[in-house]
Protein backbone atom coordinates (compact mmCIF):
# COMPACT_ATOMS: atom_id res chain seq x y z
CA UNK A 1 0.00 0.00 0.00
CA UNK A 2 2.85 2.41 0.41
CA UNK A 3 4.20 2.63 -2.65
CA UNK A 4 0.68 3.41 -3.81
CA UNK A 5 0.42 6.34 -2.04
CA UNK A 6 1.71 10.16 -3.73
CA UNK A 7 2.87 13.11 -2.00
CA UNK A 8 0.74 16.02 -3.08
CA UNK A 9 1.80 19.51 -2.86
CA UNK A 10 -0.20 22.85 -3.61
CA UNK A 11 2.06 25.59 -4.64
CA UNK A 12 0.22 28.81 -4.05
CA UNK A 13 2.77 31.50 -5.33
CA UNK A 14 0.13 34.15 -5.08
CA UNK A 15 -0.58 33.51 -1.36
CA UNK A 16 2.57 32.24 -0.63
CA UNK A 17 1.43 29.16 0.50
CA UNK A 18 1.69 25.55 0.13
CA UNK A 19 -0.74 22.78 1.33
CA UNK A 20 0.19 18.97 1.59
CA UNK A 21 -2.29 15.79 1.44
CA UNK A 22 -1.87 12.52 -0.13
CA UNK A 23 -3.29 10.89 -3.07
CA UNK A 24 -3.10 7.09 -3.90
CA UNK A 25 -3.25 4.99 -7.31
CA UNK A 26 -7.08 3.67 -8.42
CA UNK A 27 -5.59 2.56 -11.89
CA UNK A 28 -1.72 1.76 -13.70
CA UNK A 29 -2.36 4.20 -16.30
CA UNK A 30 -1.88 7.42 -13.93
CA UNK A 31 -5.40 7.92 -12.58
CA UNK A 32 -5.18 9.23 -8.76
CA UNK A 33 -7.53 9.67 -6.24
CA UNK A 34 -7.45 12.04 -3.20
CA UNK A 35 -9.54 14.23 -1.08
CA UNK A 36 -10.93 17.52 -2.99
CA UNK A 37 -9.54 19.99 -0.09
CA UNK A 38 -5.87 19.02 -0.96
CA UNK A 39 -6.14 20.90 -4.05
CA UNK A 40 -6.00 24.47 -3.81
CA UNK A 41 -7.83 25.88 -7.15
CA UNK A 42 -4.72 28.72 -8.33
CA UNK A 43 -2.19 26.60 -6.90
CA UNK A 44 0.50 25.02 -9.32
CA UNK A 45 0.55 20.87 -8.44
CA UNK A 46 3.29 19.00 -7.51
CA UNK A 47 3.17 15.20 -6.94
CA UNK A 48 5.79 12.86 -5.49
CA UNK A 49 5.83 9.54 -6.55
CA UNK A 50 8.06 7.52 -4.56
CA UNK A 51 10.87 5.72 -6.56
CA UNK A 52 9.77 7.70 -9.76
CA UNK A 53 10.26 11.43 -8.64
CA UNK A 54 8.38 15.16 -8.88
CA UNK A 55 5.44 14.91 -11.44
CA UNK A 56 3.96 18.62 -12.52
CA UNK A 57 2.00 17.92 -15.42
CA UNK A 58 -1.35 15.95 -13.32
CA UNK A 59 -4.34 16.85 -14.98
CA UNK A 60 -7.25 17.19 -12.35
CA UNK A 61 -10.10 14.67 -14.15
CA UNK A 62 -13.10 15.42 -11.54
CA UNK A 63 -13.46 17.63 -8.06
CA UNK A 64 -16.81 16.98 -6.12
CA UNK A 65 -15.99 19.23 -3.73
CA UNK A 66 -19.63 18.12 -1.67
CA UNK A 67 -18.27 14.55 -1.34
CA UNK A 68 -14.62 15.86 -0.94
CA UNK A 69 -13.46 14.10 -3.79
CA UNK A 70 -10.45 14.15 -6.30
CA UNK A 71 -9.48 12.18 -9.54
CA UNK A 72 -6.26 13.29 -11.15
CA UNK A 73 -4.44 11.84 -14.07
CA UNK A 74 -0.45 11.78 -14.59
CA UNK A 75 0.11 10.37 -18.11
CA UNK A 76 3.26 9.43 -17.83
CA UNK A 77 3.83 7.67 -15.03
CA UNK A 78 2.44 4.06 -14.53
CA UNK A 79 0.45 3.17 -10.58
CA UNK A 80 0.57 0.46 -8.56
CA UNK A 81 -3.52 0.48 -8.73
CA UNK A 82 -4.85 -0.25 -4.96
CA UNK A 83 -8.23 -2.56 -5.20
CA UNK A 84 -11.36 -0.41 -3.68
CA UNK A 85 -13.48 -2.70 -1.36
CA UNK A 86 -17.45 -3.15 -2.36
CA UNK A 87 -18.87 -3.29 0.87
CA UNK A 88 -18.28 -1.11 4.14
CA UNK A 89 -15.73 -2.67 7.03
CA UNK A 90 -17.20 -4.24 9.52
CA UNK A 91 -16.37 -2.90 13.37
CA UNK A 92 -13.35 -4.27 14.73
CA UNK A 93 -12.05 -4.93 11.17
CA UNK A 94 -7.44 -4.05 11.47
CA UNK A 95 -6.73 -1.42 8.55
CA UNK A 96 -3.88 0.70 7.37
CA UNK A 97 -3.70 4.50 7.38
CA UNK A 98 -1.51 5.27 4.63
CA UNK A 99 0.15 8.92 3.94
CA UNK A 100 2.42 11.62 4.08
CA UNK A 101 2.31 13.17 7.51
CA UNK A 102 4.66 15.80 8.78
CA UNK A 103 5.92 16.38 5.26
CA UNK A 104 7.24 20.00 6.54
CA UNK A 105 9.46 18.48 9.22
CA UNK A 106 10.80 16.55 6.10
CA UNK A 107 11.43 18.56 3.39
CA UNK A 108 13.53 21.60 6.78
CA UNK A 109 15.39 18.43 7.57
CA UNK A 110 16.35 17.50 3.90
CA UNK A 111 15.68 13.78 4.38
CA UNK A 112 13.99 11.42 1.56
CA UNK A 113 10.34 11.29 1.14
CA UNK A 114 8.68 8.01 2.47
CA UNK A 115 4.87 7.51 3.39
CA UNK A 116 3.94 6.06 6.58
CA UNK A 117 1.80 2.91 7.33
CA UNK A 118 -0.42 3.59 10.80
CA UNK A 119 -1.86 0.91 12.13
CA UNK A 120 -5.58 1.95 12.96
CA UNK A 121 -8.92 -0.33 13.82
CA UNK A 122 -12.57 0.41 12.51
CA UNK A 123 -14.43 1.81 15.06
CA UNK A 124 -17.54 1.87 13.46
CA UNK A 125 -19.57 3.95 10.89
CA UNK A 126 -20.39 7.65 11.81
CA UNK A 127 -23.24 10.08 10.20
CA UNK A 128 -21.87 13.01 9.30
CA UNK A 129 -22.20 16.15 6.69
CA UNK A 130 -20.82 16.31 3.06
CA UNK A 131 -18.65 19.56 2.74
CA UNK A 132 -20.68 22.24 1.00
CA UNK A 133 -24.56 20.86 1.04
CA UNK A 134 -24.52 19.20 4.26
CA UNK A 135 -25.99 15.95 3.13
CA UNK A 136 -25.76 13.35 5.58
CA UNK A 137 -23.52 10.43 4.63
CA UNK A 138 -21.70 7.79 6.37
CA UNK A 139 -17.89 8.01 7.39
CA UNK A 140 -15.59 5.33 8.96
CA UNK A 141 -14.60 5.65 12.34
CA UNK A 142 -11.33 4.55 13.41
CA UNK A 143 -9.23 4.29 16.77
CA UNK A 144 -5.24 5.22 15.98
CA UNK A 145 -2.77 7.81 15.41
CA UNK A 146 -3.84 9.82 12.33
CA UNK A 147 -1.74 13.38 11.82
CA UNK A 148 -2.38 15.80 9.44
CA UNK A 149 -0.75 15.33 5.94
CA UNK A 150 -2.73 11.81 5.90
CA UNK A 151 -5.76 13.23 4.38
CA UNK A 152 -6.71 11.83 1.22
CA UNK A 153 -4.44 8.65 1.57
CA UNK A 154 -5.68 5.27 1.74
CA UNK A 155 -7.50 3.49 4.78
CA UNK A 156 -6.63 -0.32 3.43
CA UNK A 157 -7.26 -3.37 4.97
CA UNK A 158 -4.72 -5.34 6.90
CA UNK A 159 -5.65 -8.46 5.41
CA UNK A 160 -6.94 -8.50 2.20
CA UNK A 161 -5.38 -5.33 0.44
CA UNK A 162 -8.12 -3.60 -0.51
CA UNK A 163 -9.67 0.11 -0.01
CA UNK A 164 -12.33 0.87 2.85
CA UNK A 165 -12.15 4.75 2.45
CA UNK A 166 -10.44 7.37 2.40
CA UNK A 167 -8.13 9.06 5.15
CA UNK A 168 -9.86 12.64 6.00
CA UNK A 169 -7.52 14.08 9.25
CA UNK A 170 -10.25 16.70 10.26
CA UNK A 171 -13.96 16.35 9.55
CA UNK A 172 -15.30 19.86 9.51
CA UNK A 173 -19.21 18.51 9.79
CA UNK A 174 -21.54 19.66 12.28
CA UNK A 175 -24.51 17.48 12.76
CA UNK A 176 -27.14 17.73 15.46
CA UNK A 177 -27.21 15.06 18.36
CA UNK A 178 -30.36 13.82 19.80
CA UNK A 179 -31.54 11.81 22.59
CA UNK A 180 -32.71 8.28 22.19
CA UNK A 181 -36.23 9.73 21.88
CA UNK A 182 -35.01 11.82 18.86
CA UNK A 183 -34.97 14.35 20.86
CA UNK A 184 -32.27 17.45 19.74
CA UNK A 185 -29.48 17.20 22.85
CA UNK A 186 -27.41 19.91 20.91
CA UNK A 187 -24.71 20.22 18.22
CA UNK A 188 -21.64 17.58 17.90
CA UNK A 189 -18.58 18.49 15.82
CA UNK A 190 -16.70 15.95 14.34
CA UNK A 191 -12.95 15.83 13.92
CA UNK A 192 -9.87 13.73 14.91
CA UNK A 193 -7.23 14.69 17.54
Amino acid sequence: SRSSAVLLVSVDRGAKSLSFGTGFFISQDGHILTNAHVLVPSAKLLVYVPDQGVFTEAKTIVIDQDADLAVLHLPSVQGRALPLSRSFAEEGTEALAVGFPRVIDTLQMGLTLHGTVKPVNISGVAMGRSRTQGRIIPFIQVSGVVHAGTSGGPLVDSVNGQVLGMVVHSVPYVGQATDRHGSMIGSVLLRAD
